[in-house]
């Protein structure tokens, strides 16, 4: 836009400074001063509407980023119910076959028990009849073969309770893994759905950029950005500050003790010229497979898990003495503000949010809101 002002102001100058002609000469010089501004006009308009346009595509990628977001976070949870809901399941079964094998035990003996009790008494009645034998005795031996009989039956019962509560216990299981999975497949359904849309408004986007190809304000959204990521930064090192308690998380100069927070091929290193050489990157860029775990480089506690323009899915932790290291364009955050994490510990995983087009992570680190290199740091 400066440079068309800039045109147009060369030619009104070249205009006015000509040396006096006719009168229709004078007409022709007005008329074409009038095109020229009203083209001034025209693509003022044009660039106000085309950033209104963006701004607005820009909340619709991060509510359908957020959106995804949040319904990864759910899959993630049912796998997670699913998996329980298997092992509890394979539990029972293998109890359910133990209690069978049980149970078919506990009736063999307890037929061989009656076939037994029936021997003796046809016996004993028998012995009484021919040879009169004592009666007492005799009823002794039943009462004590009845009593086993029925001790037997009792835990015939209990076994065959057991193996029914088994039985409702497992249709209940099968019942809820059914209903889990029909609950996943919904659910990938709209995650399908929602990157379908993301990714359709992240080409309306590239489509908006391709036509806004002027190296001016392909480097007027760098700076905004860049001042956005600034200023939200200070704002987090005011916060830091103020609730500032006991000594840092990691004390001294954190140097040569870190890690990479994923592996991958680096797509764009710290200090490399960025916006037609205007700028440079303050961190590094790492090309990495979508959903990739990312790791905290540090101990330390997040201090923001937000979406941020140029940024996507962006997680901030603070590692005290001044330290912060960032991870951006991440398909989800798996923590949030005020969360400490180990070095080590996953806190996110890899995506393109932010209108980044392959997945990868930006991976950034400051001290007293100064970037630094991050090869140094992690070394």
């Amino acid at each position: 836009m400066s440079r068309l002002l800039f045109l147009a102001g060369l030619c009104l100058l070249l205009l006015v400074s000509q040396p006096s002609r006719a009168a229709g000469d004078a007409g022709k010089t007005e008329d074409e001063l009038a095109r020229v501004r009203q083209q001034i006009r025209t693509l003022e308009a044009q660039t106000r509407r085309d950033q209104a346009r963006r701004k607005d595509l820009d909340r619709q990628l991060r509510d359908t980023e957020e959106e995804a977001s949040r319904i990864r976070g759910q899959l993630g949870s049912t796998r997670r119910q699913l998996a329980i809901a298997g092992r509890k399941l394979a539990e029972l079964n293998q109890q359910l076959e133990k209690t069978r094998t049980e149970l078919e035990r506990q009736r063999s003996n307890l037929a061989a028990q009656l076939q037994l009790v029936h021997i003796s008494e046809g016996d004993e009645l028998l012995r009484v009849s021919l040879n009169q034998q004592d009666a007492r005795l005799l009823g002794r031996h039943l009462t004590w073969l009845g009593y086993l009989a029925r001790q037997r039956s009792e835990l015939l019962g209990s076994v065959q309770a057991s193996l029914e509560t088994l039985e409702r216990d497992r249709a209940a299981v099968e019942r809820q893994q059914a209903e889990l999975a029909e609950l996943e497949g919904r659910r990938r359904q709209q995650l399908a759905e929602l990157e379908k849309a993301r990714g359709a408004r992240a080409a309306v986007i590239n489509d908006l950029d391709r036509q806004l190809k002027s190296g001016n304000r392909q480097l007027g959204r760098a700076r905004s950005e860049a001042q956005a990521l600034q200023k939200l930064l200070r704002d987090l090192e005011r916060q830091i500050a103020r609730n500032q308690q006991g000594p840092a998380v990691v004390p001294g100069k954190p140097l040569g003790k870190g890690r990479w927070p994923v592996k991958g091929r680096l797509l764009a290193d710290y200090g490399q010229v960025r916006a037609g050489g205007q700028l440079r990157w303050d961190g590094v860029l790492i090309s990495a497979p979508a959903g990739s775990d990312v790791v905290a480089v540090r101990n330390g506690r997040v201090v923001y898990a937000d979406w941020l323009p140029g940024l996507g899915q962006l997680l901030v932790i603070d590692h005290g003495g001044g330290w912060l290291s960032l991870y951006g364009h991440n398909q989800d955050l798996v923590h949030g503000v005020g969360k400490q994490v180990a070095a080590g510990e996953v806190i996110a995983h890899v995506g393109d949010t932010g209108g980044q087009p392959r997945p990868a992570l930006y991976f950034e680190v400051r001290r007293n809101g100064k970037p630094q290199n991050p090869h140094q740091w992690v070394k």
